[in-house]
């Protein structure tokens, strides 16, 4: 499979005669195709106050089949209480793979801070139309941390195993979900709206890859694109994620020594933290957390840890006591809690774990044709890296089957790369050009005042050279 676009839409497939009326050909597989607006449901009713607007965006299943089956999208256009660029409208992509679409309370703080209509499209394979949901996984989806991770991976691996042999006997092409067609259903949207191009293009996570693959294929179809904790296009997420969990250490790390409180609490973090390593790699620690039995060894510690880094968790300034009591053979009720509120087989391999509306299906298709991509063997504890590539995740895709896809090549148009400095899924070196944010995590600009001061005129300008330093000086949380 390869990085496409369809460079005809607007006549071929959405456009009758490129005049603006819809085709209208359909039959007992087949929906309308193209973009038609409707009511609201209620929940987005409910979460918006300002000019908005719903829609339903119907395009093939397979882009290279266009007379073929039809999928429909939800789409939802906000407008900010005053419009300064009444013609531009800026593209919210999403946040990680299998993820629903942005909220539309978030997407109406983004338009306001913008003074730009924003719009979203729903994911194919999430939610509506051909849904690529697994309840097959069932109870191997909440925690079980009595059990082994070979046990975890085992069961998890055996539903995945039986949701992909279902869509298969379904008929659903599995490689139809990947990045790639995301692309095209955004390039499809602009089309339909009689757009030339967005006025930005702006995403956080792992979608962020598909802004990236549609900047470098697009030509002009894109001013701008702001990329929020993006990992490299055309990574190997398993591979990359002990690299990225020693860096986010060494920072938190290095912001410990630097602030006095930190400092003198504990003083010998980086020690301790090995330490507790050698003590839970020859005995786990164990607890009793409402009943139930918390056992944790290096491994799951590590994930722990992981996920806190860059997980969303708000408890990142209790992270030196977690290890240190670790050290010392406790397990910290804040550790605790995050281990008995997390699905174990998510822990520490996928960013966030607990958003609603999550298609493990079409986290595989987006996610697996990139194992095997560049950065696969970088610079890692032999532990992390144990921890991360042999993550249940690389064994679904094994079974999922979807091929490998050519990474696309770097961006054609200015871009704002935010990452922050703890995040352990998105590293400041990994990119040529960023802003690294000092305290932040995953989801920079949900935790980050300084970025909208930075974004902002960046985007109504992107020629200007944004200033690294603006949030290099963010206030840290005070440590527990």
């Amino acid at each position: 499979m390869k990085w496409r676009l369809p460079l005809a839409l607007g006549c071929a497939v959405l456009i009758a005669g490129c005049t603006g009326e819809v085709r209208r050909e359909h039959d007992a597989d087949r929906s309308v195709l193209g973009l038609a607006w409707h009511d609201c449901p209620d929940a987005v009713e409910i979460a918006l106050v300002t000019q908005h607007r719903c829609g339903t965006m119907t395009v093939p299943v397979e882009w290279d089949d266009p007379d073929g089956v039809a999928i429909p999208l939800s789409v939802v256009q906000v407008w900010p209480s005053v419009v300064t660029s009444p013609s531009e409208v800026v593209l919210s992509v999403g946040f990680n793979f299998g993820e629903p679409m942005q909220a539309p309370g978030d997407m109406h703080a983004l338009a306001e801070r913008l003074g730009v209509p924003v719009i979203a499209l729903a994911p194919r394979g999430v939610g509506g139309g051909i849904g690529l949901e697994c309840p097959e996984v069932g109870g191997t989806g909440g925690p079980a941390l009595s059990q082994s991770d070979a046990a975890v991976t085992a069961a998890f691996t055996e539903g995945v195993a039986r949701c992909h042999e279902r869509l298969r006997s379904d008929g659903v092409p599995l490689e139809a979900f990947g990045v790639d067609d995301l692309v095209a259903d955004v390039d499809a949207l602009r089309s339909a709206l009689e757009i030339d191009r967005w006025y930005a293009a702006i995403s956080y996570g792992e979608l962020s890859r598909v802004v990236d693959a549609y900047a470098s294929i697009s030509g002009n179809r894109i001013r701008a694109a702001v990329v929020d904790s993006p990992a490299p296009s055309g990574a190997d997420s398993f591979a990359l994620a002990g690299n990225g969990f020693s860096s986010s250490l060494r920072s938190l790390f290095a912001e410990c020594a630097d602030d006095p409180i930190c400092a003198r609490r504990y003083p010998r973090l980086e020690t301790r933290w090995h330490e507790a390593l050698e003590r839970m790699g020859s005995r786990p620690l164990s607890a009793s957390v409402a009943g139930d039995s918390v056992e944790v060894g290096a491994a799951r510690f590590v994930r722990a840890v992981r996920a806190i880094l860059g997980g969303g968790f708000d408890v990142v300034p209790d992270l030196p006591r977690i290890i240190t009591s670790a050290a010392d053979g406790r397990l910290h009720p804040t550790l605790t809690s995050v281990l008995a509120s997390e699905p174990d087989v998510c822990l520490g391999h996928r960013p966030i774990c607990t958003k609603p509306g999550f298609a493990l299906g079409a986290y595989l298709s987006q996610a697996c044709p990139e194992l095997g991509g560049r950065w696969t063997g970088v610079d890692a504890d032999p532990l992390y890296r144990d921890v991360f590539e042999a993550s249940p995740y690389a064994a679904a895709c094994e079974i999922w089957g979807v091929e490998r896809v050519e990474p696309a090549p770097p961006p054609g148009v200015p871009t704002l790369v935010l990452v922050g400095d703890l995040d352990a899924w998105s590293r400041p070196e990994w990119f040529d050009r960023v802003i690294a944010v000092r305290g932040a995590t995953h989801d920079v600009a949900g935790s980050s005042r300084c970025v909208f001061e930075l974004r902002n005129p960046w985007i109504a300008d992107p020629t200007m050279k944004p200033d690294p330093s603006v949030c290099s000086e963010e206030p840290f949380p005070d440590w527990d």
